[in-house]
C-alpha cells in the first residue's frame, strides 16, 4: 500500500547545513574562482584577508557602498591588497545593483566553480541581491559564506542604559523618538525606503497585509520601514509582528533582547530569533507564513536584523517568493558607534546552489512510497 508524505519545514531545516567555525586550511592551496567582499568601516570588513592568506583567487570583487566614503577608504585598500588575477569593483547603487551584480556572477563563477562571499560588512540590501543574483544566475556553483561576528557590538549596555534613563515616558513612542534624537545608534538618517527589487511579492487577493519586523537598534529606519508598509500596504499595528533578536552570547549580550523590546515598545507577543543561527529565523517564518496562509493575509518582510538573520531571510523568500522584502538605506552610518574588533569567524558551506534551491522548493511537496 502506497503512503504519502508530505515535505514539512522540520525536514527542510534539518538538511540545511549548519553555521560552522571558519577552518583557513580547508582553503589552502585551493582556487576560488569569485570572491565577493565588501569595503566597509568595521574592522571585520578586513578580516577575510589574512584568513585565505594562501589560496589562488581568480577575480575578486569589491562592493563599495555610497556612504561613508572616507570611512571605507582603508577597507578598500587592504582588500586590494588579496592576491587575485583579476579584479574589479562596484559601487552599490540601488537602481542598478542586482543587474550588475548578475552580470560579474555570470562572468565568473561558471558550473562547478568555488565562490567564496564574505557577508561580514554586507548590509541587508546588499545581502539579498547578492544571493538573488547567485541564485539566479550561478546554480552550479559551489558556494561558501564566510562571517566575522564583530568582538562589540553598538550600542554598548552603558550607552544603553545611559540612553533609555532619559526616556521620561517608556511607554510612549514619541518620547522615546525624541531621546532617540539626540543619541542615535548605528546610522543617522533616512535616504530611501522601498520594495527590494529581488522580492517585490505578490499579493494575488488581494489580501490584507501583515509585516514582519525584524529591527535592529536603527530606530529610524525601522519605523520608516513601518510607516511605508503602513502607507502602501494599509498594514495596522496590530499587524505588525516582532522578531526580536536573541543574542548566542547571554550573559554578555542577552540584555539586547529586552533593550530591542523597550525601543519599540514591544510590551507582549514579540517572537525570540537568534541572531547567528540563521535557520532559526527560516523557521519561524515559515511558521508566520503558514498563519498568514490560514488566516488568508499576505506577508512582508522589513528586515534589519543580523548578518546570518538576512541570510535566513533571503532563504525563506526563495522558498516563499510571494511573499515581499523591504529595504531601508540610511544617509550615513556612523563608524565609530557602530562595531568594535573581530569576534568569532564562521563558515557557511552551501556547497551546489541548485542543490540547496531544490531543498527549498520542495516545501509542501508529496511523495510516495511502497
Amino acid at each position: 500500500m502506497a503512503e504519502i508524505e508530505q515535505t514539512v519545514i522540520a525536514d527542510i531545516v534539518g538538511r540545511l547545513p549548519q553555521l560552522i567555525p571558519w577552518n583557513r586550511e580547508e582553503l589552502l592551496g585551493q582556487e576560488i574562482s569569485l570572491m565577493i567582499v565588501c569595503a566597509g568601516f568595521e574592522e571585520r570588513a578586513v578580516a577575510i584577508v589574512d584568513e585565505i592568506a594562501d589560496t589562488k583567487v581568480k577575480h575578486l570583487l569589491i562592493v563599495e557602498y555610497p556612504t561613508n566614503t572616507e570611512d571605507n577608504a582603508s577597507a578598500i585598500a587592504r582588500l586590494e591588497s588579496i592576491p587575485s588575477a583579476t579584479r574589479s569593483r562596484v559601487k552599490y547603487d540601488r537602481s542598478t545593483f542586482l543587474s550588475e551584480i548578475c552580470h560579474k556572477i555570470e562572468a565568473h563563477a561558471g558550473e562547478g566553480e568555488d565562490v567564496l562571499i564574505d557577508v561580514s560588512a554586507m548590509a541587508s540590501y546588499v545581502t539579498s541581491r547578492v544571493l538573488k543574483a547567485l541564485w539566479d544566475k550561478s546554480a552550479a556553483a559551489n558556494t561558501r559564506l564566510f562571517y566575522a561576528e564583530a568582538r562589540e557590538y553598538h550600542p554598548t549596555n552603558a550607552d544603553w542604559t545611559k540612553f533609555f534613563s532619559r526616556v521620561t515616558d517608556p511607554e510612549d513612542n514619541l518620547s522615546i523618538a525624541e531621546s532617540y534624537e539626540a543619541t542615535y545608534f548605528q546610522s543617522r538618517g533616512v535616504e530611501e525606503t522601498y520594495e527590494c527589487d529581488a522580492f517585490p511579492g505578490r499579493n494575488e487577493g488581494p489580501l490584507a497585509t501583515e509585516l514582519i519586523a525584524i529591527p535592529s537598534f536603527s530606530l529610524q529606519r525601522v519605523k520608516s520601514m513601518t510607516t511605508f508598509a503602513e502607507a502602501r500596504y494599509n498594514v495596522t499595528q496590530r499587524s505588525i509582528h516582532w522578531f526580536l533578536g536573541s543574542p548566542p552570547d547571554k550573559v554578555k549580550n542577552g540584555w539586547r533582547f529586552d533593550a530591542i523590546a523597550k525601543l519599540y515598545n514591544v510590551r507582549s507577543g514579540g517572537v525570540s530569533v537568534d541572531t547567528r543561527d540563521y535557520r532559526d529565523v527560516v523557521r519561524k517564518l515559515d511558521e508566520a507564513w503558514g498563519e498568514a496562509l490560514r488566516n488568508e493575509r499576505h506577508l512582508v518582510i522589513a528586515g534589519m536584523g543580523s548578518k546570518m538573520q538576512n541570510v535566513g531571510v533571503f532563504l525563506f523568500l526563495s522558498m516563499h517568493p510571494e511573499c515581499g522584502l523591504l529595504h531601508c538605506e540610511p544617509k550615513e552610518f556612523i563608524a565609530g558607534r557602530y562595531t568594535d574588533g573581530v569576534g568569532p569567524k564562521w563558515c557557511l558551506n552551501i556547497g551546489r546552489v541548485g542543490e540547496i534551491k531544490d531543498l527549498l522548493l520542495s516545501r509542501g511537496r508529496l511523495s510516495f512510497r511502497w
